[in-house]
């Protein structure tokens, strides 16, 4: 009978099955899978909740895939063929995908054809804007089942959802439970 150290040494020099690694019951000392964490280290200052790297290459990983990946604990890293601008816009959109709370969101004056509203969706990957008028007073919502069925003539002001219709509350002292029961509303 070979002892447990030859094995290692003989599977680390030929290579490893996912047989190998199989330990039978009661040999690991969890208690239970809620007890294992799988955080990791990317870098000094990068942690992960999960070990879980998408490639940097363009057929892997786009914006869509980091930010399932990130969701998820992982990192999916922008591929290295893309210009320094597009390396950060893609950035920028991934971040953007992970804010709960949009600080800055996309703005547009109630005075906009709805096609110029809808190629500004589009163009910035969004389904709704904010309408505001010229001294940045919040007018209404505009959302693309507002505009699904219109014609591009239409004005913005037209089928936005008015403020008066929306639920808000100031950022400063909104805490994430408020928000919630805001949004459960019947």
């Amino acid at each position: 009978m070979r002892s447990v150290e030859h094995d290692w040494l003989r599977r680390m020099l030929w290579g490893c099955t996912f047989d190998d690694f199989l330990n039978p019951p009661g040999w690991g000392i969890a208690e239970s899978r809620k007890g294992i964490s799988l955080a990791s280290c990317f870098s000094a200052n990068i942690k992960l909740n999960l070990p879980i790297i998408s490639a940097n290459m363009d057929t892997i990983t786009g914006t869509r895939m980091a930010v399932a990946i990130a969701k998820e604990g992982g990192i999916g890293v922008i591929h290295r063929y893309l210009g320094i601008d597009d390396q950060s816009e893609k950035v920028k959109e991934v971040k953007r995908e992970e804010n709960f709370i949009i600080v800055e969101p996309y703005c547009i004056s109630p005075s906009v054809s709805v096609s110029e509203a809808r190629n500004f969706m589009e163009k910035n990957k969004v389904g709704g804007l904010v309408v505001i008028d010229e001294n940045d007073r919040l007018l209404g919502v505009l959302s693309k089942r507002d505009i699904r069925f219109c014609s591009g003539s239409e004005l913005v002001e037209s089928r936005m959802t008015a403020s008066t219709k929306l639920i808000t509350a100031k950022i400063s002292d909104t805490s994430l439970a408020y928000a919630r029961s805001l949004m459960d509303v019947r």
